[in-house]
């Protein structure tokens, strides 16, 4: 029975790890979202100052200040966050695939447990109880 115990307390840090792995996992999905919701603003302002002339006005909010940019200036400045925010929604890409693989490998290793607890009862269950 001691093997059992061993192999119960070893299932339930098993048990929580693929908690916090799905936990993980979730923080990761959500933060994918946020950023392609920011690259999709982003993108929408960049075509917006596509269609201004040179000599339009257009202003910067900074803090509660809105400061005149140059329109150059300012496609630029998009375009930067554009280029910055698709290496950061690719660095989450990789981030949610590399928790699903360690979830998957996590709930692999539950199952190999719960079977290895089956045939532990199953060898301290005497025959004529079967």
């Amino acid at each position: 029975m001691e093997r059992f115990a061993a192999e119960r307390n070893r299932m339930e840090g098993l048990v929580q790890r693929v908690h916090e792995i799905q936990q993980e996992l979730n923080r990761a999905v959500e933060s994918r979202s946020n950023l392609g919701a920011q690259l999709t603003e982003n993108e929408m302002v960049g075509k917006e100052l596509k269609l201004l002339g040179d000599d339009a006005r257009v202003f910067k909010l900074v803090g509660p200040v809105l400061i005149r940019q140059e329109v150059e200036e300012a496609r630029g400045n998009v375009a930067k966050r554009v280029d910055f925010i698709k290496s950061e929604l690719a660095r989450a890409g990789e981030r949610v695939v590399a928790q699903e693989k360690k979830l998957e490998e996590a709930r692999v290793a539950m199952l190999q447990g719960q079977q290895r607890m089956q045939e532990l009862l199953r060898a301290a269950t005497p025959p004529s109880t079967r």
